[in-house]
């Protein structure tokens, strides 16, 4: 029943209806706290009887409202009010892009501009694990101001139309049951109409239906009958985009089309960042001829507009739900530089590592793992869309002298973040080499070619070497990307405080050893070179997922050269300004097995997240979220199994669940470091931080009291020390990790035995250490590279994930402390391995019966950009 004006829904008074349809009415109504007008939009009773419709429909709304974006319609409130549940929306005022279609094709400015907030949009909800799976241009809706705002992200799901047997799904996290078809006829992906699992890949098809249709006036896909339409998206191809009402449509723009539009996933755009990116490259053509020669064709020059769409608060319409984040659209935010030119350079997909010119900057040699093979080094000519393989060894390539020397690294393996290989030389692009030093992890040239400053891990400690035995710094984190000046007078490099964590800041050392730290801590930091000249350091970090190109100079000065859209990373500058750069798409993705599934449960949390522990019984699971919406000190989660989604606990990094599960402990990187407690249900974090105390590791008692911790404090050595988790002051332990030349700053969880009498890591080498004195224990069955991951119920022995794990599988064995015997218990093989970048996390339960693994997938793009200043 309509609600006459004047009707109050808690505090917000209705004025005036907007419309109504099957999922629900739609009313104007005043905000009198913030004296607004908003709009409410109040479920139909069916879905409001419907008790687990009704929970959807909250949880998301929650989800929704804690983020915010331009292209967003924004959820303000959610409330019931006698049995009818509603949700209070910003009001918008202009229309859907279908009432723009009803007017014929949109000049090609206008749907790029369109197209190219959507792809935003759309990318932001990706990174959290939204999917739409309903993107049509009845849910694009265009204010009055162009603004472009996704709507019907769904926070409801309807139920299926008994006459037609179709289900419409239109939120992320409704039934994906294989077999269901999920969408609407003429925007629905190949995978969708076959009633198959769909991921974020269909959203960008039907963003490709969307674009299609704003160019040509007409649908991409259309038949007499929705079942016509659906066999037209599985057989037929749209015509070509040549030339439409509103004029011709250059090649480039009809190739991104098309890549959007492919029939297999693995053949489109991988993400929606990579569209924008495409997009935004031709937003600020001034021509038809400019867009031709626009990207993605390959070894093109591409125009980058530097204007930026307004973001525009605006105002209405009948349904929402999601929300994504996004940052500038359409176009990169200029700070001091020309109009750049970008030229993409590899076509592959999967990770590059590192790129460097060669000297006749015409050539690029670069490290990469392509479509699941292993990190191997290959060249490319600047103009050519190929690249070739050289004839060494699997392995990397860290850098290229004046007289076109390379050092590579053979064998390089990645654990997250740190690498490690044998360092060699070998002629320019030649096939010989020979090795230098082992447990490399970064290396530079001299100006002149003939020194080499490296990066090297010996006894738990970091090393910048220059020249090789020479140690100019060292660090208890680690060094990243060391860059000699192009004077020869010092090195600039990455500093980062905790080991295997890229926060950090850019320092630099000179050659007698002073070392100057020349910006803040930035939450992640990935790539640096010197700028010609040597005045300025440029380098790639940010405190979100985004990570803009900056520079500094000798004396701390900071500023920001160029921030695209995409997270970019530094590889290289050429003397003459040139830039290697890759654009990156990063994601975290966690499963759970648990004892008789017949297959895997997927529990990430948004984009980039963590598993750090699983409760004894194997249905709650700790995670850490890095993505940009946590902030510099990250968030810490939980993620029961029987909810769908992870709920916040609080700021830090994730490090265990108490016995009884009610807890869970965190630490806090930023300095001074904190050591946290936060409740896993009702109550309120608590600080267990002692004053002079730098936190690296901790763990819970058995007994559920205690928690026993590793800390470093001015003036002692590296020490464990216990305390009770009410707050009584730390105790120290007679134990001198450092003396014991123990990783232990690598074991952020310490696993205590079910006795309380020892602990270990979850990192290497297995080593056994006693609370009750200056005692350890080696696991000589074992190498340095297998990782604890749990104690046995019994206490008896280990869960250890083995050396021999790689990207392609995951080994998991039992390991009997007594005897040394190693069991194997089982095997975890990944099926999709482009783009992992490291080894699988593991965890497992003390009674083995349920397995948690994570994988991190990294997929890159390596992009020439000329005009930068």
């Amino acid at each position: 029943m309509p609600l006459a004006a004047g009707t109050r829904l808690g505090v917000f008074e209705i004025l005036a209806p907007l419309g109504a349809g099957g999922m629900g009415e739609v009313y104007r109504a005043r905000d009198p706290k913030l004296n607004r007008d908003v709009a409410i939009k109040i479920l139909p009773e069916a879905l409001a009887a419907d008790p687990a419709a009704l929970a959807r429909f909250e949880r998301e709304a929650q989800a929704v409202a804690a983020l915010s974006h331009p292209n967003i319609l924004s959820i303000h409130d959610f409330g019931v009010e006698q049995g009818a549940p509603y949700a209070v929306m910003e009001l918008l005022e202009g229309q859907t892009l279908r009432e723009h279609l009803r007017e014929g094709a949109v000049p090609r400015r206008k749907a790029v501009s369109y197209a190219l907030q959507i792809a935003a949009g759309l990318a932001a909800a990706h990174a959290r694990g939204i999917t739409h799976r309903d993107l049509k241009p009845e849910n694009v809706f265009v204010t009055r101001d162009g603004q472009v705002k996704i709507l019907d992200f769904g926070l409801a799901k309807p139920r299926p139309d008994a006459a037609s047997g179709a289900s419409v799904a239109l939120t992320g996290r409704v039934d994906t049951t294989p077999g269901t078809v999920l969408g609407t006829a003429g925007y629905m992906a190949p995978e969708q109409v076959r009633g198959q699992e769909v991921d974020h890949r269909a959203d960008i098809f039907a963003l490709g239906a969307v674009l299609y249709e704003l160019l040509a006036g007409r649908r991409a896909f259309q038949g007499t009958t929705p079942a016509d339409t659906m066999s037209a998206i599985l057989k037929e191809d749209p015509p070509e985009l040549t030339t439409t009402a509103t004029g011709p449509v250059a090649p480039a723009l009809d190739r991104i089309v098309r890549r959007c539009l492919e029939k297999n996933p693995d053949e489109r755009f991988q993400s929606a960042r990579d569209v924008a990116f495409a997009l935004e490259a031709i937003s600020g053509a001034g021509s038809d001829s400019g867009l031709a020669a626009a990207l993605p064709a390959p070894a093109a020059a591409i125009r980058l507009s530097r204007a930026r769409l307004g973001l525009i608060a605006a105002v209405a319409i009948a349904f929402v739900g999601a929300a994504v984040v996004g940052a500038y659209l359409a176009g990169a935010r200029a700070t001091g530089w020309g109009v750049p030119h970008v030229a993409r350079l590899t076509f592959d997909r999967g990770t590059l590592r590192t790129a460097r010119f060669t000297p006749d900057g015409r050539t690029v040699v670069y490290g990469a793992a392509w479509n699941g093979e292993p990190l191997a080094v290959f060249q490319t000519r600047l103009g050519s869309p190929e690249s070739s393989r050289l004839p060494l060894p699997a392995g990397d390539v860290l850098a290229v002298s004046s007289s076109g020397e390379m050092a590579i690294s053979v064998g390089q393996r990645f654990n997250n973040h740190v690498g490690d290989g044998t360092l060699a030389r070998t002629p320019p692009v030649g096939s010989s080499y020979k090795e230098v030093l082992e447990h490399v992890t970064y290396a530079d040239w001299s100006p002149d070619g003939k020194t080499l400053a490296v990066v090297t891990r010996v006894g738990g400690k970091v090393r910048l070497e220059y020249p090789m035995g020479h140690v100019l710094y060292e660090t208890t984190g680690y060094i990243s990307h060391p860059r000699v000046s192009p004077s020869g007078d010092a090195i600039a490099f990455l500093d980062h405080p905790v080991y295997d964590d890229n926060r950090g800041t850019v320092a630099l050392v000179t050659l007698n050893g002073e070392k100057k730290t020349l910006t803040r801590e930035w939450a992640g930091e990935y790539g640096l070179a010197w700028a010609p000249g040597g005045d300025e350091i440029w380098f790639t970090a940010g405190d979100s997922e985004r990570q803009p190109l900056s520079a500094v100079t000798r004396a701390g000065r900071l500023r920001e050269v160029w921030s695209p859209l995409a997270s970019v990373i530094l590889f290289d500058i050429a003397p003459d300004g040139r830039v290697l750069l890759a654009a990156i798409t990063e994601r975290m993705e966690s499963y759970w097995l648990g004892p008789g599934d017949a297959g895997e449960r997927e529990i990430s949390w948004m984009s980039l997240s963590v598993p750090r522990d699983v409760a004894a019984n194997g249905r709650s699971v700790l995670l850490t979220r890095y993505d940009e919406g946590a902030g510099r000190d990250y968030e810490v989660g939980l993620r029961r199994l029987d909810e769908p989604s992870a709920v916040r606990l609080g700021p830090g990094e994730a490090v265990q669940l108490s016995p009884d599960g009610t807890r869970a402990l965190a630490i806090v990187y930023s300095a001074p470091r904190q050591l946290l407690v936060h409740p896993t249900g009702v109550g309120e974090t608590r600080r267990l931080t002692a004053a002079g105390f730098d936190y690296l590791g901790a763990g819970w008692h058995p007994d559920g009291r205690r928690v026993v911790f590793v800390a470093e404090r001015q003036g002692q050595p590296l020490s464990a020390y216990i305390q009770d988790a009410a707050g009584d002051a730390p105790t120290r332990l007679g134990i001198e990790l450092d003396r014991l030349a123990v990783r232990i700053r690598s074991w952020t969880s310490l696993l205590m035995s079910p006795d309380g009498k020892w602990f270990t890591g979850r990192g290497g080498p297995p080593t056994l250490v006693a609370l009750d004195g200056n005692q350890t224990r080696t696991l000589p069955t074992l190498g340095d590279s297998d990782v604890p991951i749990g104690w046995t119920a019994d206490g008896r022995g280990l869960f250890v994930r083995r050396d021999g794990s790689t990207d392609r599988a995951v080994q998991i064995a039992r390991v009997d402390l007594a005897s040394g015997a190693i069991e194997p218990f089982r095997e975890i093989v990944l099926r999709d391995r482009v783009g992992l970048t490291t080894r699988p996390n593991c965890l497992v339960t003390p009674d083995g019966r349920t397995v948690v693994y994570s994988t991190r997938r990294v997929l890159t793009d390596l992009y020439l950009v000329e005009g930068l200043k």
